[in-house]
């Protein structure tokens, strides 16, 4: 390693220079240490993402956690879909609603008020719709003239 300095401002430039070097040792080496980790972690992949939602982020630190509502919708709603809706289907649209509908649930947007709210809801639909049946009488009127 034989350098041509003859004076500070040489020294400069190939001080600079060094630098520059350095950072792109350092960013090479980063990016292949990324490499190598994510092709480790890379099939143990699919546990962390059982423990994320939708937004990325981990529900345990998650401001809307979520409830016992929320984790049976998530796993009884893709059943119930693929059971009526989507009945006779082939396996790759039921593999497609079972991950849809999983991600879509989440605690922010359906949760236990939710929940109640929506079978108030029903509840008072199927109350208004059904008509309370008339009362017949078929006996003798109030005001006839039975002795």
């Amino acid at each position: 390693m034989s350098y041509n300095i003859n004076n500070i401002d040489d020294l400069r430039a190939k001080i600079a220079i060094l630098k520059q070097d350095k950072l792109e040792q350092e960013l090479y080496f980063d990016q292949k240490i990324t490499a190598i980790t994510k092709a480790v972690t890379n099939p143990f992949g699919f546990i962390t993402n059982i423990f994320k939602s939708s937004s990325g982020t981990s529900p345990f630190n998650n401001s809307h956690a979520s409830d016992i509502v929320t984790s049976l919708s998530k796993a009884f709603l893709p059943i119930i879909l693929n059971k009526t809706i989507f009945n006779g289907k082939g396996i790759f649209i039921k593999t497609l609603v079972t991950i849809l509908s999983q991600k879509t649930v989440s605690a922010k947007f359906f949760n236990r008020d939710t929940f109640s709210y929506l079978i108030d809801n029903i509840t008072q639909l199927i109350s208004s719709r059904t008509k309370p049946k008339e009362k017949r009488d078929y006996g003798i009127p109030e005001d006839s003239e039975t002795y």
